[in-house]
């Protein structure tokens, strides 16, 4: 076994830190580091306001991520609504 921590949850439409646009389609980008002392198989998922997120086109739900590194992982949405949401993500060694 080995320690898998998530260092950031961040939603990115075009520019990062800004508001996020109703409507408008973007990626929540998970990022994770293996702790050690093993290299990993992680699978993450992400939930926006409880809806599972699927992985953006290009990416996957499952990577190596090797000790001391950090992998990034990356998922589609498009906010259907306005005000403060929630976003959850999570990790496991598979």
């Amino acid at each position: 076994s080995t320690d898998l921590e998530i260092l950031e949850v961040i939603p990115i439409q075009v520019v990062r830190d800004v508001d996020m646009v109703k409507g408008k389609s973007g990626i929540v980008r998970v990022v994770v580091k293996n702790k050690g002392p093993l290299d990993a198989n992680a699978t993450v998922n992400a939930t926006l306001d409880g809806v599972l997120l699927n992985p953006y086109p290009a990416d996957v739900l499952n990577k190596t991520i090797n000790v001391s590194k950090n992998q990034t992982f990356d998922f589609s949405f498009k906010p259907t609504q306005t005000g403060t949401r929630t976003i959850r993500a999570e990790v496991k060694v598979e």
